[in-house]
C-alpha cells in the first residue's frame, strides 16, 4: 500500500512538473444553465462589470487586455464585491475564446466561463459558484442553455469550484510541446499535430 501511494504521488509530482514546461492538459466542462441557476442563491454583491471599472479589475490582476476585449467586444465581467473591493470576478463570452494556442467554439445555444478568480482571502466561500449562477440566471432568459468551462488538470481549487457549479467534464485536452514550434494536440480521443500557436490557432469545436 506504501509502495502504490509512493508512486502515486512521484507520478503526480513528475505530471505537474510537465504540465508547467512541455505539456500542459484541460479539462473542459458543461454545465446546464438551469442547474447552474440553482447552484447558489442570488447575491446582491455580485454584478456586471462596466467601463468604470476598468482600473480596478487591472489592479485585481485581470490582464488589462481581457478587460477591454470583454468590456468593448460583447463579453461580460461578473465581479463581486466586499467593502467597495472587488474580491472575485469571472468572465463570460459567447464568440469563440482562445486558450492556450486553442481557439474554443461553444455549442449553439452555449457560453464560455474564463478567468474566474477569488481573493485566497476569499476562498472556501463558494463565490465561483455565485457568480456562475447569477450569470447563468441572465443567459437563462436570453436563451442561452448551457455553459462551457476550461480549467487547469492540476488546479484543485477551479476543478473544486465547477463541481460545487454542478459541471460535467467533458473530455482533457492535452498540449504536447514539441521542436520546431510543433504541437501535438489531444483531445478526448482524437490526435492532432501542427504548428499551431496563439497567433495560428487550433480551432476547438465544443459539441
Amino acid at each position: 500500500m506504501e509502495r502504490n501511494r509512493i508512486a502515486f504521488v512521484l507520478r503526480r509530482t513528475l505530471g505537474r512538473l510537465l504540465d508547467n514546461s512541455v505539456l500542459r492538459q484541460y479539462v473542459v466542462y458543461w454545465t446546464d444553465l438551469a442547474e447552474l441557476a440553482q447552484a447558489a442563491a442570488p447575491d446582491p454583491r455580485i454584478r456586471w462589470a462596466t467601463a468604470a471599472d476598468e482600473a480596478a479589475l487591472t489592479r485585481f490582476g485581470v490582464d488589462c487586455h481581457l478587460v477591454h476585449n470583454a468590456l468593448e467586444s460583447g463579453g461580460r465581467i461578473a465581479v463581486l464585491e466586499d467593502g467597495g473591493r472587488i474580491v472575485a470576478v469571472n468572465l463570460f463570452w459567447i464568440d469563440p475564446v482562445g486558450i492556450d494556442v486553442l481557439t474554443v467554439r461553444c455549442p449553439t445555444g452555449g457560453v464560455m466561463g474564463s478567468n474566474g478568480f477569488v481573493d485566497p482571502a476569499y476562498r472556501g466561500l463558494r463565490f465561483f459558484a455565485a457568480m456562475k449562477a447569477f450569470a447563468a440566471r441572465e443567459f437563462l432568459a436570453r436563451g442561452y442553455r448551457g455553459m462551457v468551462n476550461f480549467a487547469r488538470w492540476h488546479n484543485v481549487s477551479a476543478n473544486r469550484g465547477h463541481r460545487h457549479a454542478r459541471a460535467r467534464p467533458l473530455f482533457r485536452i492535452a498540449i504536447l510541446r514539441g521542436p520546431f514550434r510543433l504541437r501535438l494536440i489531444k483531445e478526448g480521443n482524437a490526435l492532432s499535430i501542427g504548428r499551431w500557436s496563439k497567433a495560428n490557432p487550433k480551432l476547438v469545436v465544443i459539441p
